[in-house]
């Protein structure tokens, strides 16, 4: 995801204000001067929301929205990471974070200090699991075994019935699965066809080059498992979703006979554009955001202020998110999915 905030940050305050004023189903819920990365809500309304940082601001990652403020979160320490001070026990960036199906605040650190340079290994990449009762880290889950010097671990889905958690990397192409009571990972589908993409990423309506003139490529990205846990789905950035039954994976897991032939298993699903964030829904009905698409309705007015509108609660489904943020914030089940949202332009709207 954040790979291509550059080009979707200007996604922002005036626009995101603008659609909410045109459907009266919307109201702003937070206003904030920082890119937001990650929005996750708890049953009992708590809301966390995950600061990008991709404009060079100093300051915390993880905060708890309050009210009309915001607290660093689970402490002050935890992030204020630099080169003095030891990655394994503080965020060194933080590119997404979600409620588990335990209760608990997921944070996936890439490890790396900033984009473009090297994962610190082998303490660097981690998952931090807060115990939101008591507002403390649980546990470390490290990652560096599974990890390379250009690794961008990217997101995380769980499998309850199975007790793991895939991740996926998009800067060294591969999943990652996650035995959570063990604490074991696996590195699968390495470079496989379904995790590299071929394309590189577009945005704005054109073809996004890095920093150094060359076109910027970010493998597998998005992925949201199915109701059922049955399956799945994933991509790289650039779009083509795949799907593969987690039997497969959580075979794999435990069998290198199995991982051999993996590749044999995902599945072509949808033909989808560069996207910045995917949901689902109870049905096990997929959405995205087309970066593509939306960066073209973006104007020159645009500032670096993000908005989040919710939704009225009915009938018919959980409270409807709208999120208009610096990476088209997921909706999802404790981070605020609905099953009755469409994702267009940075953020999701209710369709009837």
């Amino acid at each position: 995801m954040l790979l291509i905030h550059r080009f979707i940050v200007l996604s922002t305050f005036l626009w995101g204000l603008a659609l909410a004023k045109q459907d009266p189903r919307l109201e702003t819920a937070i206003v904030t001067e920082t890119p937001i990365n990650g929005v996750s809500t708890t049953p009992d309304g708590r809301t966390f929301l995950l600061y990008a940082r991709v404009d060079g601001s100093t300051g915390p990652t993880v905060v708890e929205s309050i009210g009309n403020t915001t607290m660093t979160y689970p402490n002050l320490e935890w992030n204020s990471y630099n080169a003095s001070k030891d990655p394994s026990t503080h965020f060194v960036r933080i590119n997404s974070q979600r409620i588990g199906p335990d209760g608990q605040l997921w944070i996936v650190d890439v490890g790396s200090p900033s984009f473009g340079e090297p994962v610190i290994l082998p303490e660097g990449p981690k998952l931090v699991t807060v115990n939101l009762t008591t507002n403390e880290v649980s546990r470390i889950y490290p990652m560096g075994n599974v990890t390379l010097a250009q690794s961008l671990l990217d997101d995380i889905r769980f499998n309850p019935e199975s007790g793991k958690a895939y991740l996926t990397d998009a800067g060294v192409p591969a999943l990652i699965v996650l035995d959570i009571a063990s604490g074991e990972a696996r590195r699968l589908l390495e470079d496989d066809v379904s995790t590299r993409g071929n394309m590189p990423v577009s945005a704005e309506g054109r073809l996004v080059r890095g920093a150094g003139g060359d076109f910027l490529y970010a493998y597998a990205d998005q992925l949201e498992v199915s109701q059922d846990a049955t399956w799945l789905y994933y991509q790289p950035c650039d779009g083509g979703m795949y799907r593969i039954e987690t039997k497969y994976l959580d075979q794999a897991f435990y069998n290198s006979s199995m991982a051999s032939i993996l590749t044999q298993y995902p599945e072509p699903y949808a033909a989808t554009p560069t996207t910045g964030e995917t949901s689902i829904n109870t049905r096990s009905r997929s959405y995205r955001t087309d970066i593509f698409q939306a960066g073209q309705r973006l104007t020159q007015r645009a500032t670096y202020t993000s908005a989040i509108s919710t939704g009225k609660k009915s009938s018919r489904s959980h409270q409807t998110v709208q999120c208009l943020s610096s990476s088209a914030t997921s909706v999802s089940s404790g981070s605020m999915r609905c099953g009755w949202t469409r994702i267009r332009s940075y953020g999701c709207q209710r369709r009837s």
